[in-house]
């Protein structure tokens, strides 16, 4: 026996009333019920007890659709009334109205998985299968829902239903036997802003489509995409792209191969759009970057609320404020001009700008941040680094979360010191790759090298030229690129872009159709010889 319980509700605070919004005809959660049923399976809808609950139970009735309402914020409270009548061995499927394209054929996929492994937790692995964010079904035995809503007391369990099971069950990532010929796990095909919303009423233009296969939809959306998109992770628990964009050039004209100078309002608003339209997803930013935290907050308050994730840096000024008074302030202060450029009143992800700014003023500013995320101002805490000493005492620290270092491939010191091995041990810190290109220079004709004692630019750039002809890679960028997201120990590499016809290659080199698979990393690094550092650390290059 199977049961899906479709969660709805109205509220929302990115798009309003997004469940009653139409989607072929009919309220976008109506449309996911009868998507849902298609195979016959027995649909409850289980909504939320809120102002505008009627309006979509009368929307299910009309439709025949059963509806039970229940709390709004204990989720897993509505799913134990929506399967009073079931046994224990049923298998029960968790849907959201605001994902529209699953279907029977499906649920179908994962309800078997549990039917053959028993008491077990399954669920569409993502974005192992490759599939469009929004493609979520999950599946459990009835017994294991009642035994959550009967023990689980976190919030976040309740709210969220099925974490309680996924702790104490056996868990199977199932990838569907339908296969689609392209990675697609960067497109989107939920409903959250009205950026979805618009793309979801073109994909369903009409009734006829509403009950088209998931995966007829999938090839559609596909071919409406662009063709480079960036591979998916996981990170701490939200999908991330592997690749960041680097914002510097938002703010300001930034890097040694930038000719396009500063990109303006409209101009980073285009870059930024771009980099969702090709799966990226996370921003890196700095008050020190011009006007970056600005435009990058002005554009993510707009129709792409809540799509993106930022993470910004600590005012590298902060340190000699505190020489001259109060820290705490210094630091607040820093924090919050951040929120109000960025618009948001939580920062995801916070850095110190340098390492050195741990241990400033007897720890003072590194505590205050400690508070401040404690309390839920800030997310996660990390820090940059300039060499391997400070990602070694850095991922010592419990404290520290993001790691960002300069990664390329004239730069083997990381390998050297032993920090992918420090790294595996601290499986809860992701580490972010900047410097790919090396501030522009690996990319840019030789003579826009600096000129430094013991490097032969000529040389070097042969090299990278030669490796990326014989690897099969278009460029030296797509050859850099490759590079550091080929190291296991790195999770993202960070990219800027000077406008959006950049961000479009810079997706295109990392999607998963690049070739290197069969590179010879090592051999092209034994032929580019050890650098010295006065060339790995820009910051060391002569003020031209």
């Amino acid at each position: 026996m199977t049961r899906v319980v479709l969660q709805a509700r109205v509220e929302s605070t990115r798009l309003p009333g997004k469940t009653l919004l139409p989607l072929a005809g009919m309220p976008a959660a109506v449309l996911a019920a009868r998507r849902a049923a298609s195979r016959r399976d027995h649909v409850v809808a289980a909504i939320a007890d809120e102002p505008l609950a009627p309006l979509l139970e009368r929307a299910f009735e009309a439709a025949g659709i059963d509806v039970c309402r229940g709390s709004l914020y204990d989720v897993l409270a509505r799913f134990e009334t929506a399967i009073a009548d079931v046994p224990d061995d049923a298998v029960v499927v968790r849907l959201t109205a605001d994902n529209p394209l699953p279907d029977g054929d499906l649920i179908r996929e994962v309800v078997t998985a549990v039917e053959r492994e028993g008491d077990v937790y399954a669920e569409i692995a993502w974005p192992a299968a490759g599939l469009p964010y929004g493609l979520g079904v999950e599946a459990c035995r009835a017994g294991a829902l009642r035994e959550a809503a009967a023990r689980a007391t976190d919030r976040y369990d309740r709210e969220h239903v099925t974490p309680w099971v996924v702790r104490n069950r056996p868990t199977i990532a199932v990838v569907p036997t339908v296969k689609l010929g392209r990675d697609c796990a960067a497109l989107r095909c939920t409903l959250d802003n009205f950026d979805d919303y618009q793309r979801l009423s073109l994909l369903f233009s009409s009734a006829d489509v509403a009950q088209a296969p998931w995966h007829e939809l999938v090839a559609q959306l596909a071919e409406d995409s662009p063709s480079g998109l960036v591979p998916q992770v996981i990170d701490n628990g939200l999908p991330a792209s592997r690749v960041i964009l680097g914002t510097a050039q938002l703010g300001s004209a930034y890097g040694v191969a930038n000719s396009a100078g500063d990109p303006g309002d409209e101009g980073a608003a285009a870059i930024v759009a771009a980099a969702f339209s090709h799966g990226i997803t996370v921003f890196d930013t700095a008050p020190g970057y011009g006007r970056s935290e600005e435009r990058l907050g002005a554009t993510l308050a707009g129709a792409l609320r809540g799509r993106g994730r930022v993470m910004t840096k600590l005012d590298h000024t902060v340190v000699e404020t505190i020489g001259n008074g109060d820290g705490r302030a210094a630091v607040d202060a820093s924090v919050f001009r951040s929120m109000a450029r960025l618009r948001s009143s939580r920062l995801d992800t916070l850095l110190l700008h340098r390492w050195s700014q741990r241990h400033a003023a007897g720890g003072a500013i590194w505590h205050r941040l400690v508070q401040l995320r404690d309390e839920e101002l800030v997310g996660r805490l990390g820090v940059s680094v300039l060499e391997p000493r400070e990602a070694l005492e850095a991922l010592v620290d419990e404290d520290v979360a993001v790691i960002q270092l300069p990664l390329n491939l004239l730069d083997d010191r990381w390998r050297e010191a032993g920090v992918p091995e420090a790294a595996g041990s601290r499986p809860d810190v992701v580490l972010h790759a900047r410097s790919v290109f090396l501030q522009g220079l690996l990319v840019s004709p030789v003579e826009l090298w600096p000129a430094l004692p013991g490097v032969d630019p000529a040389g070097i750039v042969k090299v990278l030229d030669d490796a990326a002809s014989d690897g099969g890679f278009a460029t030296r960028a797509e050859l850099c690129l490759a590079y550091v997201l080929d190291q296991a120990w790195i999770d993202a590499a960070i990219v800027g872009a000077d406008d959006a016809e950049q961000v479009a290659e810079i997706a295109r080199y990392a999607g998963p159709t690049t070739p290197r698979e069969a590179v010879d990393w090592p051999a092209i690094r034994s032929r580019l010889r050890p650098q010295p550092d006065h060339l790995l650390d820009p910051w060391r290059w002569p003020v031209s």
